[in-house]
């Protein structure tokens, strides 16, 4: 049967202590680069889309160009035909 030998390794508090306070140090820049690109990019972000939804900008592309062939019209153009009732089939027992 083979044996393993565990070494412990004990490591200075002060170390420890170290390790600890420059990751929290590094959190904290990390925290503050967040905030001043949430305090500069958000506003900027903001008056530009707004400037954009004010004096136009891009429309969004329809199947047939900017929000499909006449953009201004309301209108749906169709075929219709009437069907009398007696005319349709419908499934036998219902």
């Amino acid at each position: 049967m083979r044996q393993f030998r565990v070494h412990i390794v004990q490591i200075p508090r002060w170390k420890i202590i170290l390790a600890a306070a420059a990751g929290l140090a590094l959190l904290a820049a990390l925290v503050i680069v967040a905030f001043g690109v949430f305090l500069f990019v958000l506003p900027a972000l903001l008056v530009i889309g707004a400037l954009a939804y004010l004096f136009g900008g891009a429309r969004p592309m329809g199947p047939m160009g900017p929000m499909g062939p006449r953009s201004d019209s309301r209108i749906i153009d169709a075929e219709y035909h009437v069907v009398e009732d007696r005319r349709i089939e419908r499934p036998r027992g219902h």
